[in-house]
């Protein structure tokens, strides 16, 4: 059952990255980014070293990506579709295990039943008990 979710949850994973991909190479989703960057272009930079000042603008534009994907998932609802898709799943997958347990104690019950027509038939003696 593990395996197979995990297999389910890869799957849905991978079609959401390649959306995501499509997503952030569209020109407007690039355009708006770089507008974004730009419109920031004066932003305070650390005066120490060029490492240091690499290091802000690299973390400046990872957050302008991560806005840009947090907007795209706010509309598309793709990871909470994935959830919800691997939850019930899970569920379904679950109550399968429930149901064939309940089966296999019934069978066990009645496995178990004294059988009521032989009652008085047959002594324990005759049954060599």
């Amino acid at each position: 059952m593990k395996a197979d979710l995990n297999r389910g949850a890869n799957e849905r994973f991978k079609q959401m990255v390649v959306l995501l991909e499509t997503h952030l190479n569209q020109t407007t989703v690039q355009s708006d980014i770089k507008s974004r960057f730009y419109a920031n272009i004066n932003m305070p930079l650390s005066n120490k070293n060029i490492d240091e000042i690499r290091a802000e603008v690299k973390r400046y534009i990872q957050g302008l990506i991560l806005q840009a994907i947090q907007k795209w998932e706010l509309h598309s609802k793709h990871y909470q579709r994935t959830v919800t898709i691997i939850n019930e799943e899970f569920e379904t997958k679950v109550q399968s295990l429930r149901e064939e347990f309940e089966d296999v104690e019934r069978l066990l019950h009645i496995e178990n039943k004294p059988n009521n027509d032989l009652t008085g038939l047959l002594c324990h003696q005759c049954l060599n008990l």
